[in-house]
């Protein structure tokens, strides 16, 4: 049911209004920037490397993107390894010193095949 533990990451853009009053004001646009992360490790013992790789592209991401409205992590595996990537990612996002500054109070959004969504 898997990707076979090949965690694929892109990014999504538009175009905003620029922030502050005179830029918005004069027409001006800024861009602003989503990730999306595809995970499906075929077991939970795949979990460990799909989540290496998912913080590398988001520590990447996040430091080269000022304007940034959320992270989408779409998981396509069994009912045991979606939850160990929930929680492990839930951690990754909210508690790893490297990354949870980063992402300080933007949404995460899980799918889970297509089906559930949750937002931490």
């Amino acid at each position: 049911m898997g990707l076979g533990g090949l965690m694929k990451a892109n990014e999504f853009s538009k175009q905003v209004p620029a922030s502050g009053f005179f830029s918005r004001l004069l027409g001006q646009r800024g861009s602003s920037f989503a990730l999306g992360l595809s995970i499906g490790p075929d077991s939970v013992e795949e979990v460990p490397s799909e989540l290496a790789a998912a913080k590398a592209a988001i520590v990447e991401w996040a430091r080269k993107r000022d304007r940034k409205d959320f992270i989408l992590v779409t998981v396509f595996a069994e009912q045991p390894v979606c939850d160990a990537i929930e929680s492990e990612m839930t951690k990754l996002c909210r508690e790893d010193p490297e990354v949870a500054p980063l992402l300080r109070g933007l949404p995460v959004e899980f799918s889970f095949d297509g089906k559930d969504k949750k937002v931490i």
